[in-house]
């Protein structure tokens, strides 16, 4: 038996749980961002274009799935939202809420509620009637990166920026390698940033892995590797960076400074709520910021001896 999500968008819907306080006296239009098939940052990339502003004067909390039906905030600094209003692609609708003083951040968002239909299929991958009610939940949820965050080759491409191979990371995003730091600099630094936070996210997730699989109690927090991060504390990390020839140091970029990154800690246990399971599939449950739903699922289903459908 396998399991399978967002067969359709409409089968993962995502809203934001936020914070922001609005004020008539603020010079940010603060709009509902609603999308099925886009990412956030290529909507918000596209509607900088269009206002003819920079990428930065349009904001949002985090970059929700590509493949899901979204809602959340975004902001865009002018007063002039019906200009923004203006702005069309297919797949996506504003709805102006009003203005603030302050542009939308990460800080703003408390986390997400999320509805997801999951299938099941049998080994001749015919779709199988089940009841969901009596599903087993596990008794923790680990905090592990989504697959997501990583992508076809985020971690390669983060691993070449790292390693200082700029037409290695050049070609494997696609762009000319004759001068690599050059056409590096024309990408959005968000971007840029995406494939960095990707190299550090594999080496966390396969710190607690392994932490998990030895039977070890795990700390509270383990550390996001970063320039001022202490080795000792992450043993297979320390390992993994090694043997692709890097150090902590290497999270300092001169060549292109706004990749550099320091280090962080990240909860290793999973705090999800309100989690709800129909007797026909549909999961609904709300994460805290920077948590990833597909592994609310993976491990429930897991749980239950059933993978993932390829």
């Amino acid at each position: 038996m396998r399991y399978a999500i967002k067969t359709v968008p409409e089968e993962f819907v995502v809203e934001e749980i936020q914070t922001l306080s609005l004020n008539p006296e603020g010079n940010y239009s603060v709009f509902v961002l609603e999308k099925t098939n886009w990412n956030t940052e290529d909507v918000l990339s596209r509607l900088a274009k269009f206002m003819g502003m920079k990428r930065s004067l349009v904001s949002a909390a985090g970059n929700k799935d590509k493949f899901a039906t979204t809602s959340q905030l975004i902001s865009v600094k002018t007063r002039d939202h019906e200009r923004v209003e203006k702005f069309f692609l297919k797949g996506i609708s504003l709805r102006y809420q009003g203005t603030s003083k302050e542009p939308i951040y990460l800080g703003n968002l408390e986390g997400n509620t999320f509805r997801i239909k999951v299938h099941l299929f049998d080994e001749q991958n015919e779709e199988l009637m089940y009841d969901f009610s009596h599903i087993r939940q596990p008794q923790q949820f680990f905090n592990y990166f989504g697959v997501q965050r990583f992508s076809t080759n985020n971690v390669a491409v983060g691993r070449a920026l790292l390693q200082r191979k700029f037409a290695k990371a050049a070609n494997l995003i696609g762009v000319s390698e004759t001068n690599p730091i050059q056409e590096l600099r024309s990408i959005p630094k968000k971007t840029l940033l995406i494939y960095i936070h990707a190299y550090q996210s594999y080496l966390w997730n396969e710190e607690v892995k392994q932490q998990v699989t030895e039977g070890k109690t795990l700390p509270e927090k383990i550390p996001l590797v970063g320039f001022d991060t202490d080795l000792e504390y992450v043993p297979i990390s320390k390992a993994a960076l090694a043997e692709d020839g890097l150090t902590t140091r290497s999270f300092i970029f001169r060549e292109l400074p706004f990749l550099t990154c320091e280090g962080t800690q990240r909860k290793t246990l999973l705090d999800v709520k309100e989690l709800t399971i129909t007797q026909e599939g549909w999961f609904s449950f709300h994460l805290p910021k920077a948590a990833y739903a597909t592994e609310v699922i993976r491990q429930i289903m897991e749980a239950n001896d059933v993978q993932e459908k390829q």
